[in-house]
């Protein structure tokens, strides 16, 4: 890397990942946990809608900061670090919500990301209900 050539060295500091959509399957032994969750989840009824902030109504953009609100555990964030620190922002419509709906339709997680790259996304803002199954909230997105 070119870091390294300047005396540079990476401090790991957490899980990252990077998904290859385009390459992304869930066919094969290794996925095969991933699969099963995804499959009850996905009998469960839950589902997914995924928006560009600036595509999103002002009532609706209301809403979400409201609800991300409501799902925070507690006061403080803590153990996420990469927060934006903001939610419904005019200068964030580039930025990504995805939002996850049980069957009845209730908002029982949330996730937000930030432009990255030329084509990338980055993890900003990671909510959930305390009350979902782990499963539910890991493999629904």
């Amino acid at each position: 890397m070119i870091y390294g050539r300047h005396g540079l060295s990476a401090l790991e500091r957490g899980d990252e990942a990077v998904v290859e959509v385009a390459d992304f399957t869930l066919e094969g032994r290794a996925m095969r946990g991933v699969r099963q969750a995804h499959n009850r989840v996905r009998r469960a009824g839950y589902r997914v809608r995924v928006h560009r902030h600036e595509d999103i109504p002002e009532p609706e953009t209301a809403r979400l900061v409201a609800d991300a609100d409501r799902l925070r555990d507690g006061a403080t964030e803590r153990g996420f670090s990469k927060a934006l620190g903001r939610l419904g922002s005019p200068d964030d419509g580039r930025c990504v919500t995805v939002e996850c709906h049980d069957a009845h339709g209730e908002l029982r997680a949330l996730l937000g990301f930030v432009p990255w790259g030329s084509k990338g996304l980055s993890l900003d803002l990671m909510r959930r209900d305390g009350h979902i199954d782990n499963a539910a909230w890991c493999s629904s997105w």
